[in-house]
């Protein structure tokens, strides 16, 4: 009897710290973008992009376990904000974040070979990919907006 109460305690606590982290994964990414844009600076107004933009982050083949996406860019060129989500496939997400990250890293080589603000020099050294549950999420923004949107984003998905 002794040992199936620990067996039993043992169950239950390894599936209280496993929910801990759970996210749920019924929020389209464009309204967690919706949500989460709010808390970023936007001067100048934000566009999203076309969804030919997954274009950019993959050769040729659209990943079968991508459920959908949305990249948000600032409107005004001499502002490099950017966000991304990515809603995958039960699984996916490490792939998924695998493209995300080749893109990010591309991309920061792109922006420091070209002469911008160091405001915006800023944003290209924050620039993150995180992994949210089935969501991949990347960010160029600056400290202080990347900590507000990453927030935003986690608040959104929590259970």
């Amino acid at each position: 009897m002794k040992k199936l109460s620990i067996l039993l305690i043992t169950v239950l606590l390894l599936t209280l710290v496993s929910c801990g982290g759970d996210y749920i994964d019924t929020v389209s990414s464009s309204e967690l973008a919706t949500a989460a844009i709010a808390y970023v600076t936007t001067e100048g107004g934000t566009r999203v992009l076309d969804d030919d933009v997954i274009l950019e982050f993959v050769e040729n083949d659209v990943p079968s376990y991508l459920r959908d996406y949305t990249v948000i860019k600032a409107n005004n060129a001499k502002n490099i904000n950017e966000i991304g989500i990515f809603r995958v496939e039960d699984g996916k997400a490490s792939d998924m974040k695998e493209i995300v990250e080749s893109y990010v890293s591309n991309l920061q080589g792109q922006y420091r070979s070209m002469q911008y603000f160091p405001e915006e020099v800023e944003k290209i050294d924050f620039a993150t990919v995180k992994v949210y549950g089935n969501y991949v999420v990347y960010s160029f923004l600056n400290e202080s907006d990347t900590e507000a949107f990453y927030t935003a984003i986690e608040n959104n998905l929590k259970k």
